[in-house]
């Protein structure tokens, strides 16, 4: 969800293991010289959808070490999130709504959904995908130092030796 800290917490991560880090709503934002929130009223949802999982997908095809922090939109596709599972290990920052709707104001940008849905109903139905394609899921609620510990002892738990 916008607010999560993908971006934010997915460069800090990127920086901890010496990996790339992408993300795909930055580069729509680059191609089309506008802010996201144009770029998805220009292009309309499904085709903004489109591109961000053209994107997604063709990143991690391309490049090894890397961490892409994914539109929160993409998780409405199922074959794209099939081809990042295969890829990748998906991270789900966990932050409740209260928190979302702090971070990001009253106004979201760049979200599909909004035009029929309120924030809580898209908030309610995305956490669900969420949790269903989560490998891993993360209290984004948390300080970016606690946030990226964590993601660090998941993605790489300590294997002791007898």
């Amino acid at each position: 969800m916008p607010g999560s800290g993908k971006s934010f917490i997915g460069k800090q991560l990127a920086e901890s293991l010496d990996f790339s880090f992408i993300d795909p709503d930055k580069i729509l934002e680059q191609s089309h010289g506008k802010p996201l929130q144009q770029v998805l009223e220009t292009l309309g949802e499904e085709m903004f959808l489109h591109a961000e999982e053209e994107l997604s997908v063709a990143s991690l095809e391309k490049v090894d070490r890397t961490v892409l922090a994914t539109g929160g939109s993409i998780v409405y596709s199922h074959e794209a999130m099939e081809t990042l599972s295969r890829l990748s290990s998906i991270i789900y920052l966990k932050v409740d709504l209260e928190t979302l709707q702090h971070r990001t104001g009253n106004i979201p940008r760049g979200v599909i959904g909004l035009k029929n849905k309120s924030y809580k109903q898209l908030f309610e139905e995305r956490s669900l995908l969420y949790e269903k394609w989560a490998a891993i899921t993360i209290n984004g609620s948390q300080s970016p130092n606690l946030v990226i510990g964590d993601m660090l002892k998941a993605l790489y738990p300590k294997t002791t030796s007898v």
